[in-house]
């Protein structure tokens, strides 16, 4: 068995095969092109839960949910085909079903293997994902989660105070409404108390002045207030009393005629209530009042919109905080996953390459035809090692113990290494927080990475210069330029979304498009 050669099938030939592919670091499983289990490695049986012995000969969809296995037959025997090699990342994820009848999201890819006889069989080598998938849904999650918080500070309108609210409000009905007087009771709901927020005209001398604590079923007042407050809705002086009658002295001492209360229907804890008077009789008819209502709804959305404020205030210094401590626990985990990475498997890797090529020397010396297959395998090896050596370099975290132009100098030399785009650094140094300036590189490296992936470009810049709110930070490319749609994130794609996600999270923004000469501009605005 062999790649596009071939090899004289056999118990033997299995066998060398098999001990070949138990030195890969993934879980290996052979399938010929009945869609039956031929080989299985050590790595598989540990996956699978099953042995070898007990998986060959059985039909690879045993190894599926039973609702995957009717369309994964489909596609296999299109596969079979017209076989073709397929990477980590070309096929969708599927779930593999284990012996115990758990199951694991797996990555798969295929290498087809043409034998002497003529039929094909198809090694997929599997990469168990359950971690993977668990920390993007975390960090979705987590992502997901401050996102959100960011869009509420900038919907909140922070000009003016409450205080400027009550007192605008009954100055407004004084001067342009024509009322006789006006004022702002605020208090514990249902209670009779209320403390007086805001007054204006001769209703002072009534209730007192701001800061007075009122009890609004004091016979002296209206009564129209105590009312609304029972009532929990509007009042006027009609609905308690006849729209003729005399008010009580105190009030008819000031002119008073006619008088409602209007429920301002806040999200706060505490009743808020706008007394108005007027020095004409049965004033406040119906339609006056749904007018009035609208008024108090209105002071209502202006009050929560600065009661909002505080909380907001508050909000955004903890979300600050939480996403400083995000912030680190990323790096954190990044940096963990460098030293996982580099300390167990590329050393493995190495380790399994070194013993390949001893294999390689033996299957040289007594089995010459077997050396396309361990060739094969050598090939996978080296691709997977140097995937990992470029995670590698995207999980490094920044180092900012030096300048921003050193450190942006290390990064991109990492980023394009090999590669013949060139670079070149503008603009002064940023002035950033050391929390900031992580986060700049970032942004940096991950628009580096892809100039590199996808923007074929031949130079490649990276600007830095002071705006007013902060410093803008651009990187810019003479490449292939933008997709439709390219300038926001699409879905399983978190390049963008990452770098604009570490944008947000500062209390800035950030965006790709076009660049002024064609290309690609991804900029973003940190505060300093």
């Amino acid at each position: 068995m062999t790649g596009p050669g071939s090899a004289t099938p056999g118990r033997d030939a299995d066998a060398a095969v098999r001990g070949v592919l138990d030195l890969s670091p993934h879980p290996v499983v052979g399938v010929d092109d009945a869609g039956r289990v031929v080989l299985v490695n050590a790595l598989a049986e540990q996956l699978t839960g099953w042995t070898h012995d007990e998986l060959v000969g059985r039909p690879v969809e045993e190894l599926l949910p039973q609702e995957l296995r009717g369309r994964h037959e489909r596609l296999r025997t299109a596969y079979h085909h017209s076989p073709v090699r397929r990477e980590v990342g070309e096929l969708e994820a599927l779930r593999l079903r284990r012996r115990d009848g758990s199951e694991v999201p797996v990555d798969v890819a295929l290498t087809p293997l043409t034998l002497a006889t003529g039929s094909t069989w198809v090694l997929a080598a599997l990469s168990d994902v359950t971690q993977r998938l668990a920390t993007e849904s975390r960090v979705l999650d987590l992502t997901r989660s401050y996102r959100m918080l960011a869009a509420i500070n900038q919907a909140v309108l922070r000009a003016g105070s409450a205080v400027d609210v009550t007192a605008e409000a009954c100055r407004v009905a004084v001067e342009e409404g024509g009322f006789l007087a006006a004022w702002v009771g605020r208090g514990p709901r249902s209670s009779m108390t209320l403390r007086v927020a805001a007054v204006a005209g001769p209703a002072a001398r009534v209730v007192g002045e701001v800061g007075t604590a009122v009890r609004v079923d004091d016979p002296r007042l209206s009564g129209v207030t105590a009312a609304a407050v029972r009532a929990r809705s509007t009042r006027s002086w009609g609905d308690v009393a006849h729209p003729f009658a005399p008010l009580p002295a105190a009030a008819a001492g000031e002119g008073v005629q006619d008088a409602v209360a209007l429920l301002v229907p806040t999200d706060e804890e505490d009743d808020v209530v706008l007394t108005l008077y007027c020095h004409r009789p049965a004033v406040f008819t119906e339609e006056l009042v749904v007018l009035l209502e609208q008024v108090a709804f209105n002071i209502a959305l202006a009050l929560d919109r600065y009661a909002a404020d505080a909380a907001v205030r508050r909000e955004v210094a903890h979300r600050r905080e939480l996403s400083a401590r995000l912030l680190t626990a990323q790096e954190d985990e990044r940096r963990r996953l460098a030293t996982e990475v580099h300390d167990e498997p590329v050393q493995l890797l190495a380790a399994t390459e070194l013993r390949l090529g001893l294999l390689r020397r033996r299957v040289a010396a007594h089995d010459p035809e077997g050396l396309p297959a361990v060739d094969l395998v050598h090939d996978g090896l080296r691709g997977t090692a140097t995937a990992l050596r470029r995670l590698l370099t995207e999980l490094e975290p920044p180092r900012l113990d030096t300048a921003w132009d050193e450190a942006v100098e290390s990064a991109a030399e990492q980023v394009l290494e090999d590669h013949p785009t060139t670079w070149r650094l503008v603009g002064g140094p940023p002035g950033w927080t050391p929390e900031t300036g992580a986060q700049a590189l970032r942004i940096v490296r991950e628009a580096l990475i892809n100039v590199r992936r996808h923007a074929a470009a031949a130079q490649v810049v990276v600007a830095t210069r002071r705006v007013e709110g902060g410093v803008e930070v651009s990187v810019t490319d003479d490449g292939v330029g933008l997709a439709d749609g390219a300038t926001r994130a699409r879905p399983g794609h978190r390049g963008v979304q990452g770098m604009q996600d570490r944008a947000e999270t500062l209390g800035g923004w950030c965006r790709v498009e076009p660049g002024p000469d064609g290309g690609t501009r991804v900029v973003a605005l940190l505060p300093a």
